[in-house]
């Protein structure tokens, strides 16, 4: 192992995704909400050096969606869809873990 070889790197990140939504009413085809919004995430990870090419990747990220969410009801046997406007402070929690071969040295 080489001299800067360091056995744990920390590092951020920081990401926007684009998401399409669109649900349909099993009964009636012609009953649909769709949307189009975005989220944004932040969060940290790891890597967990095995070897100068081989590392093992930990990393966690909390999303934030903005836009438009849809909702349903139902009244009198029949699915309504509704939309709920703006940004939410809900949001979620995502998890990766990953093995990282490194095939070449670029920079």
């Amino acid at each position: 192992l080489t001299e800067d070889f360091m056995r744990l790197k920390p590092y951020v990140l920081a990401g926007h995704c684009f998401d399409y939504t669109k649900l349909i009413d099993n009964e009636n085809r012609d009953n649909f909400a769709d949307r189009l919004s975005s989220a944004v995430q932040a969060g940290a990870g790891v890597h967990l050096n095995l070897s100068p090419r081989l590392d093992m990747s930990f990393a966690g990220q909390y999303m934030i969606h903005l836009g438009k969410e849809i909702g349903t009801d139902v009244n009198n046997g029949q699915l309504h869809f509704h939309e709920h406007g703006g940004a939410r402070p809900e949001g979620h929690l995502l998890f990766h873990v990953g093995i990282n071969y490194k095939i070449a040295d670029l920079w």
